[in-house]
């Protein structure tokens, strides 16, 4: 019979403390190491990137997670921890990108994949259009 996977989490929110993902990938052993930066604190941060200053968007939390990442990924690799998280937020492919980077630039054996779809801003106007997007309380169309 196989063991069950281990799995620790180390983010729930922006603000968290930035240890936790060395506390994980250093302490006891584990499969999977999840961190969630898109609650609504964090969103509202990555949100006011689009106001204005369109230059310099990223619109992932790079910042955050990648920092806490690069001294972990050798550790990572040799101890064969899945990562799992919605650092990506707005732009996961550029999130992505940024992981495969740091991966080479280490010259790691390591997988970083992403998963895309739930972003609809390009959609707003058509999803209101077809009365899709309604009031969380009311239930009516926004206009």
């Amino acid at each position: 019979m196989k063991r069950p996977i281990r799995v620790a989490n180390f983010s729930g929110a922006l603000g968290d403390r930035t240890t936790a993902l060395s506390e994980v990938v250093n302490g006891e052993p584990v499969d999977v190491a999840i961190g969630d930066y898109m609650a609504e604190i964090t969103m509202a941060n990555v949100a006011t990137q689009f106001i204005g200053n369109n230059e310099k968007l990223d619109g992932f939390s790079a910042d955050i997670f990648l920092e806490q990442l690069k001294p972990e990924l050798s550790l990572i690799a040799k101890k064969g921890i899945k990562i799992v998280v919605n650092a990506g937020v707005f732009n996961p492919r550029g999130l992505v990108e940024a992981v495969r980077q740091e991966i080479q630039n280490q010259n790691l054996s390591l997988t970083a994949a992403l998963v895309e779809g739930e972003n609809l801003l390009n959609r707003v106007d058509e999803l209101r259009a077809e009365g899709q997007l309604k009031h969380m309380e009311k239930l009516v169309p926004l206009n």
